[in-house]
């Protein structure tokens, strides 16, 4: 079991759930005799650094995973902010949910958060005896600066996604299908790797 835990990036929002880079890997896994491979997409819309090592602890882990594929990007060193359930369902419906996250990301930044939750994911990681991968695109400077380092250190390979190969959406900074259907194939062998390393 292989899970992918991210934002949009990986939940694949603008495509079709088989068109993200999670199902598309799991698809490529499968077509090449690993039927015994499954996929598992975590990713969550708006969820930050912070948001996802609550999730690690709460759900991912007790999944007992062979491997964690966590994808980070540009809003990941924002800080969670608890909102009442009417706000909530004013967004949904409003349409204002794109313009409170631009907001949020932009402005209700933590640079602190950001490296504590990380550091703690992979503590927690690591104590679980769970192998990491980590993916980013678009970090901002010092966030990008703390994967890089801290994954170095600790001997996690970490792949970038934020290149120009990768195509996005026309009107959004997501990928598009191509764009996926490239990220499933450069995860590939390194999904591949690590747990032919377990």
């Amino acid at each position: 079991r292989v899970i992918f835990v991210g934002d949009s990036i990986t939940f694949g929002i603008g495509v079709e759930d088989s068109e993200s880079f999670p199902r598309q890997l799991e698809a490529r896994l499968r077509e090449g005799g690993d039927s015994h491979i499954e996929i598992w997409n975590g990713g969550v819309p708006g969820y930050a650094m912070a948001d996802m090592l609550g999730a690690l602890r709460s759900r991912v882990l007790p999944l007992e995973p062979a491997l964690i594929v966590l994808q980070l990007s540009r809003n990941d060193d924002a800080r969670p902010m608890p909102l009442s359930e009417a706000f909530l369902e004013s967004l949904h419906y409003s349409g204002l949910a794109r313009a409170w996250m631009l907001f949020r990301f932009q402005w209700v930044t933590d640079a602190e958060l950001f490296d504590r939750s990380l550091l703690a994911y992979l503590d927690a990681c690591e104590a679980a005896h769970v192998p990491l991968l980590l993916l980013y695109e678009g970090l901002p400077g010092h966030a990008r600066q703390s994967v890089v380092e801290l994954a170095a250190r600790r001997g996690i390979p970490v792949i970038n996604i934020g290149q120009r190969e990768y195509p996005r959406l026309s009107d959004d900074p997501h990928f598009d299908p191509e764009g996926n259907r490239r990220i499933a194939e450069r995860l590939e062998p390194a999904v591949r790797e690590q747990l032919e390393a377990r």
